[in-house]
């Protein structure tokens, strides 16, 4: 709430894609499944749930959320790996940041496991997913849709306030019950695995396929039956196509100016490792 006073709402969600960017492109040049990526992107909302951007160098925040959600979920790397490549990836881009050394992901790894009360387990909803896709028959576009609309709702809150299965069942129902010739059709859908340069987004678009008449109207009759409320469903629909919306017209190209706004109303911000010496990393234990 303290960001939206100087900024607006959909530019505080362009912030929050900018630094998810950077955790999923180290994530994939490093490699990780794609569950450390969710739960690297949870940490961070977490994170920033009881924090503020202006407060706060996301940078380094950002590489610490990916680091301890690499040991989280077993699969571990060298800190300077991490540290290396966020700032190879911030100059590229020619951004500036605290960061200095593996001793500040170090440091603030502790604050960041005080914030989450050190409660690091989460359940996402791949597997659950998955197996609604088997015993539906969905086809298995229509899944990789579905994953993919999972994949972008760690970009938004919806993972802090709604259970996994609810997720999942947002993400059914845009891929499979919303069709194209309807009005609130959702027409494209975010894919990690290839690009394109429509306003400098580099997330992919992935069209649903229409499913047979038969097919619609059983998942239909399907989710006319389940248990979970679907006004909650409802819900994370919508959260998630506004998310689509802002995206849609987002651009690196604007992060600079938003950051700039929030940076003069800030205090001048300290390094995160201010007592420790600069450049230091002989206290970092190999992983």
């Amino acid at each position: 709430e303290r960001d939206l006073k100087y900024i607006s709402w959909s530019e505080r969600m362009k912030l929050t894609l900018h630094y998810t960017n950077l955790i999923q492109h180290i994530g994939k040049r490093m490699m990780l499944r794609q569950r450390v990526l969710a739960t690297a992107m949870t940490y961070f909302q977490r994170f920033y749930a009881n924090n503020a951007y202006r407060d706060t160098d996301a940078y380094p925040v950002a590489c610490t959320c990916l680091y301890l959600a690499a040991k989280v979920e077993e699969t571990p790397h060298h800190l300077r790996t991490f540290v290396n490549e966020t700032r190879e990836y911030l100059k590229r881009r020619h951004t500036h940041s605290m960061l200095q050394s593996s001793a500040d992901i170090a440091e603030l790894e502790i604050y960041l496991l005080e914030e989450m009360d050190f409660y690091m387990v989460l359940y996402h909803p791949y597997d659950l997913l998955t197996r609604l896709c088997d015993e539906l028959q969905i086809p298995k576009s229509n899944l990789q849709t579905a994953w993919f609309v999972i994949n972008d709702s760690f970009r938004i809150d919806v993972c802090l306030r709604y259970p996994p299965h609810v997720i999942t069942l947002a993400a059914l129902y845009m891929t499979c019950t919303l069709q194209p010739d309807e009005p609130n059709a959702l027409a494209t859908m975010a894919s990690p695995t290839t690009t394109t340069t429509n306003n400098n987004n580099t997330t992919a678009t992935a069209t649903t396929d229409p499913l047979p008449a038969s097919l619609a109207e059983r998942l239909r009759q399907w989710f006319a039956g389940v248990s979970t409320p679907l006004d909650k469903v409802a819900e994370v629909t919508q959260q998630l196509l506004n998310l689509y919306h802002v995206w849609d017209a987002y651009s690196e190209v604007e992060i600079p100016a938003i950051l700039a706004r929030l940076r003069v109303a800030s205090p001048t911000l300290e390094p995160i490792s201010s007592k420790m010496e600069e450049g230091d990393d002989s206290m970092i234990s190999d992983i």
